[in-house]
């Protein structure tokens, strides 16, 4: 169980994230929508410790992981993997060597500053390429594949890294429909297989409703919805958006006959 309590960044006297709390049970997929400077991935980094609160908790299975500095801060950001936007991919090297990337930061540090892998190791990375789809492209420089498949890629360096939670900052910018659909199948399989927890921002409701457990929406920092995505219709929308870029959404039937009760 993942526990937010009452949590804020301020960047100056701006809140990027205003008094957020939820909690999230181990298994869910929760999507995390709103308009650009809604806090999604400020909420995310803050989840992840790449930035600090300026107050509030961050609770799982009881640990404080706003208080964690030094290794144990390492072992939660090992636990708790991270696909940013920007997925940091070495375009020349291999997507096996890139999803080995992912272990160093759990690796012995003589081993790490040499870049040194077992052969179970390596194992571990084919089987997570294998697992979004990309074995084929083990040998194959990363430059030379698809947006989506750099995007699996990073998936699986993230799968290698065996974590309890798994964040997602926008993994579908760039993609056209089929391409982004692709890539949240992968997600969800992975959740479904491994029961593992996913939590993704995205700029998209239609795959956020296709794809997630749980919506939350975000504007200005604050929590504005927070249902299955299921219960997801324009009112809700509207109040996440505003009615103007709820409209500039080009929104599916589907989501259009949502209830909007």
């Amino acid at each position: 169980m993942l526990i937010i309590d009452d949590l804020t960044r301020r960047f100056g006297p701006e809140a990027a994230v205003d008094r957020v709390s939820l909690a999230v049970p181990a298994g869910q997929v929760v999507g995390v929508i709103g308009p650009t400077g809604a806090g999604k991935s400020t909420l995310l980094r803050l989840i992840n410790r790449l930035i600090d609160p300026s107050a509030g908790r961050i609770l799982c299975d009881e640990v404080d992981v706003a208080k964690l500095n030094g290794r144990a801060l390492r072992a939660w950001r090992s636990e708790c993997a991270m696909i940013a936007a920007q997925f940091t991919l070495v375009g020349q090297l291999s997507a096996t060597t890139n999803v080995l990337a992912g272990l160093l930061a759990v690796m012995p540090q003589w081993r790490s500053k040499a870049q040194i892998f077992t052969p179970r190791e390596r194992g571990l990375a084919l089987q997570a390429l294998a697992r979004v789809g990309m074995d084929h492209a083990a040998r194959q420089p990363v430059a030379v594949l698809s947006q989506a498949g750099q995007r699996r890629v990073a998936i699986a360096r993230a799968l290698a890294q065996r974590p309890k939670l798994l964040l997602a900052d926008d993994p579908l910018v760039g993609l056209d429909r089929p391409q982004a659909t692709g890539v949240m199948a992968a997600l969800r399989g992975i959740n479904r297989q491994d029961g593992m927890t996913v939590i993704c921002a995205l700029s998209d409701p239609d795959v956020a409703m296709a794809a997630c457990d749980r919506i939350i929406g975000m504007r200005d920092g604050r929590i504005v919805f927070d249902g299955a995505a299921a219960t997801l219709g324009r009112k809700q929308l509207c109040n996440i958006y505003g009615g103007v870029a709820v409209d500039s959404l080009h929104l599916s039937e589907k989501l259009d006959l949502v209830s909007a009760a």
